[in-house]
């Protein structure tokens, strides 16, 4: 008798009417960080944002796969069994680098990467490994001091400019959440060991629209992590003003125009 396969559940929320787009945030983060964006996509999507295995309010299964082909297939599989077997997606970071992985495996209907993660050319530099790790040790070397100190509005801001392009515009209380919720990742440490020396490759056969977006003021997946040549022809690049990293709340409404042009037709005019 073969095994039976454990089914994964993801924690998710769907809203909105029209084509199916999903959203996955990055490592250490929550599908919350797509907050400010849903508004504006629900009259035109139905929008699905997840909390990945072993981040947000996701259980890690036993034995999941952590590199981000490994990840991808759970995403991909989960979104088959609510009935989603071709969405739109829209990723950020290590979301990114997930959604290129199942475009390339045939389950996409289009890709918009927002500063997707996993395209440097051999692997992870070291700036941008220090930098994500620094996210994750901030919070827990401040402990419970991370309240008064965010109080300070020069502290806080400090402590967000290589994530945010512009970090006035992040509400505090925004900013403690996604810090408790990274310390809470069951998956945060495991994820970043199996991305040593991955990276995306071998995209090139991909027929679906691709569309990437790098903002200007992204510090912590620079030029070196940039690099087009596994990606189809037809993927378009774009560079917004004033984006940083995360740059839901840099510029929703620019967010929220990517990602509604990324999946639609006119993202393969290149």
């Amino acid at each position: 008798m073969a095994a039976r396969r454990t089914k994964i559940v993801l924690e998710h929320t769907r809203t909105g009417e029209g084509p199916p787009l999903v959203l996955l945030h990055g490592i250490g983060g929550r599908r919350a960080m797509w907050d400010p964006i849903v508004p504006l996509l629900a009259p035109h999507r139905e929008v699905i944002t997840i909390d990945l295995p072993g981040f947000g309010a996701s259980p890690l299964p036993a034995g999941q796969d952590l590199r981000a082909v490994g990840i991808a297939q759970t995403v991909a599989d989960f979104c088959a069994s609510i009935g989603l077997e071709r969405p739109h997606y829209g990723g950020n970071s290590l979301g990114g680098w997930l959604s290129l992985e199942i475009a390339k495996a045939g389950r996409a209907a289009s890709v918009t990467g927002i500063a997707p993660a996993g395209l440097w050319r051999t692997r992870v530099p070291r700036y941008t490994k220090w930098q994500v790790v620094s996210l994750y040790d901030l919070p827990k070397l401040f402990g419970p001091l991370m309240d008064p100190v965010t109080r300070i509005t020069p502290l806080r801001l400090a402590m967000t400019a290589n994530v945010m392009g512009k970090p006035w515009r992040t509400p505090r209380s925004v900013l403690l959440e996604d810090s408790r919720a990274m310390l809470g990742s069951e998956a945060f440490k495991l994820t970043m060991a199996s991305a040593s020396g991955q990276r995306f490759t071998d995209g090139h056969h991909i027929d679906v629209p691709i569309t990437i977006a790098f903002g200007t003021r992204d510090v912590i997946l620079g030029p070196g992590c940039r690099y087009r040549g596994e990606l189809p022809a037809h993927t378009r690049w774009l560079t917004p003003r004033g984006w940083g990293h995360l740059p839901m709340y840099d510029d929703p409404q620019g967010v929220a125009a990517v990602l509604l042009d990324g999946s639609s037709v006119s993202a393969l005019a290149a």
